[in-house]
């Protein structure tokens, strides 16, 4: 009789946790556009799972999403933001009055709603495109709904390494930084994490997003790269646990 009311016991579960995991992603606002990035890995509790995952992702032709935390959340709110990105464009033919800011405004909604009813998606998104006024355009949201904006931001465990590195580093103006050099930092970043955050990895992907020339549409692009990193240093090969691996004299 256990057995049987266990079985049919139809009762809502919510997810308590997360259980496959993608790591830090890092959006900068640069003179023609945003970049939104993040690695190619998906661990499971714990554990190297995936390798060539990609957490970026168009919403429509302006705007583009990445996020950091539990996969299938981020898999399952592209789907609700696309789907409203069709329902908006199907208004009014080819026309779109959705953008960047109004999809992270939706978003925000969406993931305050869910925490409400203690069922939250359990990540940090972050939301980058191009306005209206054909300005860039970058904004994040958190699993409690709560939004950010800034020329830069970083979700994930790259929060207490990124910063020293971005604030010397990005202007106020985000006029006066290129394409190269927020890739630049985006790398240095990305290189810094792959030696100290054990779920991070070494091939990056970049959503491009940029200004269309003429008044032509945005254009994005996702290209991949490998991290150039350095395993030499004196501290990584003297390093050791003197309790379970002591060093010969």
């Amino acid at each position: 009789m256990i057995f049987e009311s266990n079985f049919y016991d139809n009762s809502k579960k919510h997810t308590t946790a997360p259980s496959a995991i993608g790591s830090s992603v890092i959006g900068i606002k640069y003179d023609k556009g945003v970049i939104i990035a993040g690695d190619n890995k998906v661990n499971v509790h714990g554990y190297k799972k995936f390798t060539n995952i990609s957490r970026i992702a168009p919403i429509n032709k302006n705007t583009i999403m990445g996020s950091s935390g539990e996969y299938s959340d981020f898999q399952e709110l592209n789907r609700i933001l696309v789907e409203k990105a069709t329902e908006d464009e199907l208004y009014d033919g080819s026309n779109s009055f959705l953008g960047p800011k109004e999809f992270s405004n939706y978003l925000s909604f969406t993931c305050y709603q869910k925490r409400s009813k203690m069922d939250p998606y359990w990540n940090t998104t972050i939301i980058g495109g191009i306005d209206e006024n054909g300005t860039p355009y970058l904004n994040s949201v958190d699993q409690f709904g709560t939004r950010y904006q800034n020329n830069y931001l970083v979700s994930g465990f790259g929060l207490y390494f990124a910063g020293p590195i971005l604030d010397n580093s990005v202007p106020k103006d985000h006029t006066q930084l290129t394409k190269e050099k927020a890739v630049e930092l985006m790398d240095t970043v990305f290189r810094v994490l792959f030696y100290r955050d054990a779920t991070a990895g070494d091939r990056i992907f970049y959503g491009v997003i940029e200004t269309g020339v003429n008044g032509a549409d945005p254009s994005f692009n996702l290209l991949e790269k490998k991290l150039q990193t350095n395993w030499e240093h004196d501290l990584f090969k003297k390093s050791h646990n003197e309790r379970y691996h002591p060093m010969a004299n």
